[in-house]
């Protein structure tokens, strides 16, 4: 997983308009404590398993999808958008190269699995949705761990 760092002069956390990506656990390690960490990733993650078995049975074609969810103060996530054709890139930018290979090499992995019959959709769900999401912390998100408003979300275009 990746965090999108907003450019702190147009909000945006995109790459292409000066947003950063760094490793999750940067992040996260600077807003709570490591325990936390660990429950606020388990969260993302349950997340993003749910939400492409979801649209995976909606879409019996998507194969490959990238999820940009917020994190409100409290460490609970929001799902802001989900790409379809993401960009790889947020990870190679921080620093996470293995996991920049691995969204070009799993989906592979899966097409060929589905053509030789090895593999069905549900197996491969997992891996799949880990290698291509990204996370962008919310920002200014009230403590009471309620859904933050649409401005209390760092806005972002990619994975």
């Amino acid at each position: 997983m990746v965090a999108k760092i907003a450019n702190p002069k147009n909000k945006l956390s995109n790459l292409a308009q000066g947003g950063r990506a760094v490793p999750i656990d940067q992040v996260l390690s600077e807003i709570f404590e490591p325990d936390k960490v660990t429950q606020v990733k388990d969260k993302i993650h349950k997340a993003s398993i749910a939400i492409t078995s979801y649209y995976e049975h909606q879409f019996p074609s998507l194969a490959d999808v990238g999820l940009d969810i917020g994190i409100d103060r409290s460490g609970n996530p929001y799902l802001i958008e989900i790409n379809v054709r993401d960009q790889r890139y947020s990870f190679l930018a921080a620093g996470e190269g293995d996991v920049f290979q691995n969204t070009y090499r799993l989906p592979l992995e899966y097409a060929k699995g589905l053509m030789e019959g090895m593999v069905t959709r549900a197996s491969t769900t997992t891996s799949t949705a880990q290698s291509s999401m990204s996370v962008s912390p919310v920002q200014g998100a009230a403590d009471t761990g309620n859904r933050p408003d649409r401005s209390q979300i760092s806005s972002t275009s990619i994975n």
